[in-house]
Parts: structure tokens; sequence; C-alpha cells
């Protein structure tokens, strides 16, 4: 659905099918998460998730029958066990040129909370867009919370459900 939406606003099917039709194309970037402690590489479309919401995700798969409700419950346990997490995320500005020799690396150090890497605006049927985000203009948006408590997590849901979670002053 985040797919989908983000990159048509709409999940109806017909709307869909008839830019097949007509032969609308659309760019897509691919992101790549390089994991150098266990030497993988993943590829994601959407979002690539480090931390409180990977958990979520991860420990929710079994109860997908109850639908997006999942995630709230997920929540509501990770709520309880309150984990912090340890990585080094490095990146390069957007407005940087790329290029290896001349890159400065900007470096995010842990401890942390969450990490989101959006190439879409992971908007869906159930929440709003997360970010503004483009999926072919080449760049990712990089989604940061750095240290968090239980008031930080009950503050962060309520704001996204109503698309200001982005205001926070705890979330990069």
């Amino acid at each position: 659905n985040a797919l989908i939406m983000s990159s048509f606003g709409s999940i109806d099917p017909l709307s869909h099918i008839l830019n097949i039709v007509r032969g609308i194309r659309s760019g897509l970037d691919v992101l790549q998460i390089q994991d150098q402690t266990h030497n993988r590489i993943h590829h994601g479309l959407v979002v690539t998730s480090f931390g409180a919401l990977a958990d979520i995700l991860q420990s929710t798969v079994n109860l997908r029958w109850m639908g997006p409700q999942r995630y709230i419950f997920g929540s509501i346990k990770k709520w309880f066990s309150l984990r912090h997490y340890r990585a080094s995320i490095r990146y390069l500005p957007v407005s940087q040129p790329i290029s290896e020799s001349t890159a400065h690396w900007h470096e995010l150090k842990s401890p942390l909370f969450m990490f989101n890497c959006f190439n879409l605006s992971g908007y869906t049927t159930q929440t709003p867009p997360q970010v503004p985000a483009s999926m072919d203009d080449g760049a990712l948006t990089l989604l940061y919370w750095k240290e968090s408590s239980r008031l930080r997590i009950i503050k962060y849901l309520l704001a996204n459900l109503a698309g200001k979670h982005l205001d926070l002053d705890f979330i990069q």
C-alpha cells in the first residue's frame, strides 16, 4: 500500500490499470543499506528501519491477521521495554556531489531509539505521509530519533496520527 499510495496517491486498481494501458511511466529509486556488522546488503523501495520500528514490525509478523492494529499492539509492547540500540550511520547530505574521493560523510552515533531511511513518503491508507520524499529524485530522507522515553513515544504516536511528528524537537 505504501508504495502505491506514495507513488500515485490512490490504491484504486482501475486507475493504475489505466496508467499502464496509457503507457504512463515513473522512475523509482532503490535504496541500499550496507550492514557491515553482518556483512549484508539490504535493498528497499519505500522505507528501511533500524531500532524501535524494525522491532515492532518484526515482533508482529505473526499477527498480520490483526491488520494495522498489530502496529498499535507492537507499539504498546515497545513502550514497556523501551530499548535503545547501538549503531553508526553515515550519510552524504543531498547538497553534496557524490564522489568517494571528495565526500564529507556525516555520522550519527549510538545510542539511538529509531532510524528510518525513506525513499518515498510512506503514505498509506492508515497513516499520513511520514516524510516529504519523492520516488525518483535520487535522494533519501532520513528520520533519526536519538533518545526516547515513554512520554516521548506517546507524543510521537499522537503527533504521527495528526501528521505533525516531524515538528517534534526530538525527531531529526
